[in-house]
């Protein structure tokens, strides 16, 4: 089955269906990745990421920007 979806590039809401739509269609043998076979899907198509990642010294800190400011502070020095 193929879907189009038709909207606005920058829009919001339109960002977050093509995001779910993208995670969903991968299927239930996604529950079985491992961890390089998940770097490869994400390498494939960056909106199976959630964003902003923020990494220091080569490691991730911190994945989307919620919280209040003093936990994001704590995170982000």
């Amino acid at each position: 089955m193929t879907i189009q979806v038709f909207g606005i590039p920058n829009c919001g809401t339109c960002k977050k269906a093509l995001k779910w739509l993208s995670y969903r269609a991968l299927g239930e043998e996604k529950k079985t990745w491992s961890d390089a076979r998940w770097i490869e899907e994400f390498s494939k198509d960056a909106m199976l990421l959630k964003r902003p990642l923020f990494v220091k010294e080569g490691k991730a800190v911190l994945v989307g920007f919620r919280g209040s400011e003093a936990e994001l502070k704590a995170k982000l020095p």
